[in-house]
Formats: C-alpha cells, sequence, structure tokens
C-alpha cells in the first residue's frame, strides 16, 4: 500500500496537495504572513528564549586605520620574521615590536600613547618562572 498524498506526519492527505509529500508553506501555515516565516526577519530572531542579546561593544583603545600605505610594513615584517624564527615568543621580539608600533604612532595610524601603557615599561621583561 502506497502512502499517496499524504502529509508530513504521514498520517493522511493533506487538501490541495498533487504530489505525495509536496506541501507548500501557505497549504500548512495559510494564516501566517510569508514574511514572519523568513529566517532571518524580526518575528524569528525576538523569539530566542534563553539567550542573551548580543551588545556590541567598542575596543578599549579605540579603531586606528589600516597602512594601507605602506608605512610600516617593514617594521611589521621584520617583527613577524622575529616571532617565527622564535618560535612565536614575542618578549623575544620587544624591540620589534616596539620600533613597529612606534612607526604607526609617527605616521598617526594609531594614538600616541606611552610606552610604559603598553608594557614596554623596562627594557627586560619580567620571567614567567620568577616569583615575587
Amino acid at each position: 500500500m502506497q502512502n499517496k498524498n499524504r502529509g508530513a506526519s504521514g498520517v493522511g492527505p493533506v487538501e490541495g496537495a498533487s504530489e505525495p509529500y509536496r506541501v507548500t508553506k501557505q497549504q500548512i501555515l495559510p494564516s501566517i504572513n510569508p514574511e514572519q516565516i523568513s529566517c532571518c526577519g524580526a518575528a524569528m530572531t525576538s523569539m530566542t528564549f534563553g539567550q542573551k542579546k548580543f551588545i556590541p561593544t567598542a575596543p578599549e583603545k579605540g579603531s586606528f586605520p589600516l597602512d594601507h600605505g605602506g608605512q610600516c610594513r617593514k617594521l611589521m615584517l621584520f617583527y613577524m620574521r622575529c616571532l617565527r624564527e622564535n618560535a612565536d615568543d614575542n618578549s623575544a621580539c620587544r624591540q620589534e615590536s616596539k620600533a613597529y608600533l612606534q612607526c604607526r604612532m609617527d605616521h598617526e595610524l594609531m594614538a600616541k600613547e606611552d610606552f610604559a601603557k603598553l608594557g614596554y615599561g623596562s627594557e627586560a621583561p619580567p620571567k614567567a618562572n620568577e616569583q615575587s
């Protein structure tokens, strides 16, 4: 026995269905506006239960422009090469990163900031295994 013209549950025929299991949204939900059915509409996003609403926050230091002109590209490449040579140990590349940040400040690609506030207060960074 075949299940021709049966609904989604396979129990009975759906009115207006010409082929088995082919039903339009309007046949199932005739009273709902199609805009409310869309995946990204306001009706669907407002019904997320148990989730907090995402509120974007600005970065602490603000945003700064990218180096489209390539003014600090050479220093950035020196820093990246230093990281690669030192197994991504950024403490070994402090001079390169400081020079790169200084270049960005000089070319107004970031706000001028005291290096002590950026973590460059002492030239020798504290070792991770030393206890105070």
